[in-house]
């Protein structure tokens, strides 16, 4: 977006349910009229000739819908409850459009929330905050093929899912919505977001480790079940590369690179220094590691000492969140030339999700019977 371009906002709110002109009117105008005037053109549906009263029941929401997904994000005061404001919401979202609302009276509505990308206690604070999403989704460029370049578009991310939702027989407007924030999560910690860039690949792997945690999760499960699949194979017509490169010695996850090595000659129950993951001379112990790699957060993953003390009857892992900054401690049992149980380090990115990504993995090998307390 150039520095001249503005956002467009749509200024959702009671209307047909006022008592007055000025409760429709006035928190509008204060808006209008205040400093985020210079960053957005405002989308009045008050202004809007269909919905004045007159209008056919049609009319209005074809007027309201076209608004909407002209729209690049909703900013809605729900003072108080209004049904037009919240079925906007949930149009604005399958259209992929960031929403943020204002509740001054503390309506608290859990499904509103839900759908929201932030809840603030006043207007002006949501057009503030609805700026800020706005203004970082704006700077990403996607780095396609040959170098080519595009603007991110979040409602492509969005379309994708709701694609892969529908053929997986799944609601398409909960399941985004579930996996939305986490999804752009994970691309703002990306490496390259740096440069204000991301790749294909970075997106890819920011969708498939939102929906694998989606499907570990017990409240979720069920609500996402087949969604991973039927993404995968729409993906895979357009880009099998992206899958074989999953299943090869480095894992992406969340746009990083994670290394799965030893850094001394014999250092390893196998019998022989590891350089890369495909190194590994045990398929179920190559199978685990790329478990764990696969968790969102992760960046290197170093084999350290073993032993032929400890051992079990089939190849798992244990891990717990270390003392040492940015450090998860882990054991690997597996039968190895050497020895039975191989320690390791995982290394994260960010300190303070040490105990998110331990319980993360936790939660990724116990679903296919390869943890180990």
């Amino acid at each position: 977006m150039s520095k001249q371009q503005k956002f467009r906002v749509y200024l959702a709110g009671p209307i047909s349910g006022c008592s007055n002109k000025d409760q429709v009117h006035q928190w509008r105008n204060v808006i209008k009229k205040s400093q985020y005037s210079k960053s957005f053109d405002f989308i009045d549906p008050a202004e809007l000739p269909l919905l004045r009263p007159g209008a056919t029941a049609h009319q209005a929401v074809e007027e309201d819908l076209r608004a909407i997904k002209e729209a690049d994000g909703l900013l809605v005061n729900m003072w108080r409850e209004s049904i037009g404001s919240a079925i906007g919401i949930v149009h604005a979202h399958k259209e992929g459009r960031p929403v943020v609302v204002a509740d001054p009276n503390n309506l608290k509505n859990r499904t509103l929330e839900f759908y929201a990308d932030a809840v603030t206690d006043t207007p002006l604070k949501a057009a503030n905050t609805l700026l800020d999403l706005l203004r970082a989704e704006a700077t990403w460029e996607v780095v396609k093929r040959k170098s080519q370049r595009e603007p991110f578009k979040r409602r492509k991310l969005v379309v994708s899912i709701r694609t892969a939702c529908r053929r997986a027989k799944c609601d398409d407007i909960v399941v985004p919505r579930l996996a939305l924030p986490a999804i752009i999560e994970r691309l703002k910690k990306s490496t390259r977001r740096i440069s204000h860039s991301l790749t294909t690949s970075d997106i890819n792997n920011a969708i498939v480790a939102t929906l694998e945690y989606l499907e570990t999760d017990s409240v979720h499960a069920e609500t996402v079940k087949g969604v991973l699949v039927e993404w995968k194979t729409t993906v895979l017509k357009k880009n099998e590369d992206f899958f074989k490169n999953r299943s090869s010695s480095t894992v992406p996850s969340s746009g990083m690179k994670v290394d799965v090595a030893s850094s001394k000659s014999h250092a390893t129950i196998w019998g022989k220094a590891i350089k890369a993951l495909d190194e590994i001379p045990s398929k179920d112990a190559r199978h685990v590691f790329r478990t764990i790699s696969a968790t969102p957060g992760i960046t290197r993953i170093d084999l350290r000492q073993f032993n032929s003390k400890d051992s079990r009857s089939t190849c798992g892992a244990f891990v717990e969140s270390s003392p040492t900054p940015f450090l998860i401690e882990g054991k690997l049992y597996d039968k190895g030339k050497k020895g039975t149980m191989q320690t390791f380090q995982i290394r994260v990115q960010d300190k303070g999700e040490k105990e998110r990504i331990a319980n993360d993995i936790k939660a990724l090998l116990k679903k296919e019977n390869r943890w180990f307390d």
